[in-house]
């Protein structure tokens, strides 16, 4: 009897010890900012050394520092994609899966509103957060952000706020609706801000598609589209010469079907049905960023907006009226796909509905222009006048025109200050560089804080009335050309579609970009640009926004 009650407690401990010695799943999540990696060098067999992934540190939601093992062998991925360790930049936000201080797994997202690391004070530089941009006031005094719990907050601008980005102090110009920031509050006023650092620009739309559902991969991710159609110059225009495209998307594509969500498990149920879908630019390839299966019937809306209603989903258009939108609305402003929030400023919105026999809601919201108004430019004027003297880095206009609502109109005598950072160009004209000789002569001037950034010098006593915006096409007719699609013209006080612009003379043409002038060489497939130029599309001034 004693025999057998050894033998159960013997085998009672030997099972024990064995269950004991499987190591339970610890893995948690740690979400924050990161900040940089750490690498180790190691000697190999040949005496020869290496650097290698050793440790990676992230700024956790309670803002402290965390220091996590991490080796060359860990899945990386930035919106589901896969990709190395050189693509996490400090800022991004990040969720790494850990088991204990290893990292398991580490995800980059630059395209999820990011929270807020509260309470992280210091003596110099009061608090610090982080979020995403939903608001520029026009007037350059405050800018809104979504924090960690959702809620548009607003901080105010002045004279003492410092804006950075890739680490050089630029101004409000860069800043974009829809970009990710990092900001800090002064330490005497939690509402004004001390600096903002732009981490993350906003998420670039690369193209609108429409098509038909032929064959889905869920594993891949890949979407199979028939007659696939791209939303250009105003309209739907097929794609490609091909009957078959392919799409890839992430397992963080949000997929709709008219204003429900669904899983991307159910997509193979709506084969042959039509589609909308919004792509980005990631590593050179287009991916899709949000879908959204059409239920009833397309009818398209090319009006002013000039309402928003966030708690009723609603936007208020100046002919049509109020037409709802849905938590999948495709919403783009400034070219970057943005929350509803961003809508808050009015402007011309093509918008996509659908409904059975009327516009039931809203599955795209396009800001098709904010032109000279845009909010990221309150701080610059645009000028016309007749040099009457300069003296002493001080210029004086003559019957100054102002740029004012995509208008000219006269103002007071003007006063200008200059440097020798001010850019000066005449039309015809190489040798011009500054001011000199310049007296009684007419030109533009492109002014901050009464100070001119750029001047260009022309032959003649109007400035040109005519106005267009459109997107950058990259086709190279000529090196002195530039094409321009999605087009439209300021004709009485209205935004009218047009068509493509491929023949735009850059013989003597200014072009500005953040405040600083640039060449043609330097614009990038989607560019905005706001065109100032004659009857024969000869651009003076093209600013790049």
């Amino acid at each position: 009897m004693f025999r057998n009650a050894l033998y159960i407690s013997s085998l009672l401990l030997i099972i024990s010890t064995i269950f004991s010695s499987v190591p339970a799943n610890a893995s948690s999540t740690v979400n924050g900012l990161f900040l940089k990696t750490i690498y180790e060098e190691v000697t190999l067999e040949d005496k020869t050394t290496e650097k290698r992934l050793s440790q990676v540190i992230l700024i956790n939601e309670q803002g402290k520092e965390v220091r996590l093992t991490i080796d060359k062998y860990t899945p990386l991925y930035i919106n589901s994609t896969p990709t190395t360790i050189g693509a996490f930049k400090e800022g991004l936000w990040v969720e790494a899966i850990v088991d204990g201080q290893s990292v398991q797994e580490l995800n980059g997202f630059t395209y999820i509103e990011q929270g807020s690391l509260e309470n992280n004070k210091s003596e110099a530089i009061g608090q610090s957060l982080t979020g995403t941009v939903n608001e520029i006031d026009k007037g350059a005094k405050y800018i809104a952000i979504n924090l960690k719990d959702k809620k548009s907050t607003r901080f105010y601008l002045d004279e003492d706020t410092e804006i950075y980005k890739d680490n050089k102090i630029v101004d409000l110009s860069v800043l974009y609706v829809g970009d990710r920031i990092k900001l800090k509050t002064s330490e005497h006023d939690t509402n004004t801000l001390s600096s903002i650092e732009i981490t993350t620009d906003g998420i670039k739309v690369e193209n609108i598609y429409k098509g038909v559902i032929q064959q889905i991969d869920s594993k891949q991710n890949k979407l199979v589209i028939k007659n696939e159609k791209a939303f250009i110059n105003w309209n739907w225009r097929n794609s490609t010469n091909t009957a078959m495209n392919s799409k890839s998307f992430t397992d963080k594509t949000p997929i709709f079907l008219g204003t429900k969500k669904i899983d991307k498990s159910q997509l193979r149920n709506y084969r042959n049905n039509e589609i909308y879908y919004v792509t980005v630019k990631q590593s050179g390839k287009e991916i899709i960023q949000k879908m959204i299966i059409k239920k009833t019937n397309e009818r398209t809306l090319h009006e002013s907006l000039y309402g928003l209603d966030t708690k009723n989903k609603n936007i208020k258009l100046t002919n049509y009226g109020t037409i709802p939108y849905h938590s999948g609305t495709i919403i783009i402003r400034n070219g970057r796909l943005v929350d509803p929030t961003a809508l808050q400023q009015s402007g011309k919105a093509f918008v996509i509905a659908n409904g059975a026999s009327s516009n039931q809601y809203a599955n795209v919201i396009h800001i098709t222009n904010d032109g000279f108004q845009s909010a990221n430019l309150a701080d610059y004027q645009l000028y016309f006048g007749q040099i009457n003297y300069t003296n002493q880095y001080q210029l004086s206009l003559s019957n100054p025109q102002v740029l004012s609502n995509n208008y000219w109109y006269s103002t007071g005598n003007a006063s200008f200050s200059f440097s020798n950072d001010t850019v000066v160009t005449e039309d015809y004209n190489n040798l011009t560089k500054d001011f000199t000789y310049s007296n009684g002569k007419y030109g533009y001037f492109y002014v901050k804080d009464n100070h001119i950034i750029a001047s260009k010098i022309v032959g003649y006593s109007t400035p040109d009335y005519s106005v267009s915006i459109g997107r950058y096409n990259p086709i190279h007719w000529n090196p002195n050309t530039l094409s321009i699609k999605d087009v439209s013209e300021h004709y009485n006080s209205d935004w009218l579609a047009a068509y493509q612009r491929n023949y735009i003379d850059l013989s003597n043409t200014m072009l500005i970009k953040e405040g600083r002038i640039i060449k043609s060489s330097d614009l990038k497939k989607n560019d905005r640009l706001y065109m100032i130029h004659n009857g024969y599309y000869q651009a003076k001034i093209i600013l790049v926004d």
